[in-house]
């Protein structure tokens, strides 16, 4: 990593002073409030995005719907690769849905030459039913069995991916569940820690983080600690949500003896897919899962 300093123009300089006179502006501001206090709950969490239409129908896909024990019935997509030598089981953002993320599974799915299943949480898409912590875990152990029992996916690796919000439901589900791989994209430590990322370091001073008691005690370090899968932690330098050094702690806490960390310098929390080195990463990790490359069917 190179940290050298890097020389300002005057031209430069000039484009900074607006930023500059904000944060002084802010920071006067903040100041003649006093503190100010920041209530973290679910919201934080969830964003629901509702379906508008379905994708068009084509043979190597299958949309999903999966019923929990408690009734509330849950939408996904799964994308077929006829030659697969594994599948991925794939948790978003929350700010998306399996149809919106879409071109990216399709992608995915052709460029790793896996199996590619994606649920919507509750309340997003076609998923009925309002998001919640709780839920998460125990939704996504079903979409995992669901997979595991598919004769496209039977007696070929499974790896969970999850980014953003999807990583820490990947964590939880893999604390109990054994898995053949595990991928954390954009992921971090604590909700407390995801909100202090948040305010700005000039306001750091005056804003009291309060976050509810269902929320407060969730750790991701814990639950990484309980699995021994292969596992790559992969985050952005510039990641503005998630800071990267929260998915090294991750890294560190892991007990598996086959792990690696990955930083791509210009990296961002969104479109992380694009940046040099991130398919190696993926790849690298797919290929140490799988050691065998099916046989055609006939």
């Amino acid at each position: 990593m190179n940290h050298d300093s890097v020389k300002l123009n005057s031209a430069d300089r000039q484009k900074e002073r607006p930023g500059i006179r904000s944060m002084i502006v802010g920071f006067l501001l903040l100041s003649a409030l006093g503190c100010m206090q920041m209530n973290i709950g679910e919201k934080f969490l969830f964003n629901p995005i509702k379906g508008d239409k379905h994708p068009a129908t084509e043979a190597s896909m299958e949309p999903v719907l999966l019923t929990a024990p408690d009734g509330v019935h849950v939408s996904g997509l799964f994308l077929i690769h006829p030659h697969a030598r594994g599948s991925v089981l794939y948790f978003g953002p929350n700010m998306d849905t399996a149809e919106g993320m879409l071109p990216l599974l399709k992608a995915y799915r052709d460029r790793a030459r896996v199996n590619v299943l994606m649920m919507n949480y509750r309340g997003y898409g076609f998923s009925e039913g309002e998001p919640s912590w709780e839920t998460l875990a125990s939704d996504g152990k079903m979409a995992l069995g669901w997979l595991k029992a598919r004769p496209e996916a039977t007696g070929r690796p499974v790896i969970l991916h999850g980014f953003s919000l999807g990583s820490l439901t990947v964590s939880m589900i893999t604390a109990a569940t054994p898995v053949d791989g595990v991928i954390l994209q954009g992921s971090g430590t604590t909700v407390r820690e995801y909100a202090r990322h948040r305010i700005p370091w000039y306001a750091k001073p005056f804003v009291r983080v309060s976050i509810a008691p269902k929320l407060d005690h969730l750790d991701n370090r814990e639950w990484v600690r309980q699995s021994r899968a292969p596992l790559l932690v992969l985050v952005g330098k510039k990641d503005e949500a998630a800071y990267w050094k929260m998915s090294r702690e991750l890294y560190e806490a892991s007990p598996s003896a086959n792990k690696r960390f990955v930083c791509l310098p210009k990296g961002h929390h969104n479109g992380l897919e694009i940046q040099p080195g991130y398919d190696d990463a993926v790849m690298g990790l797919l290929d140490s899962v799988i050691k065998r490359e099916p046989q055609p069917t006939s």
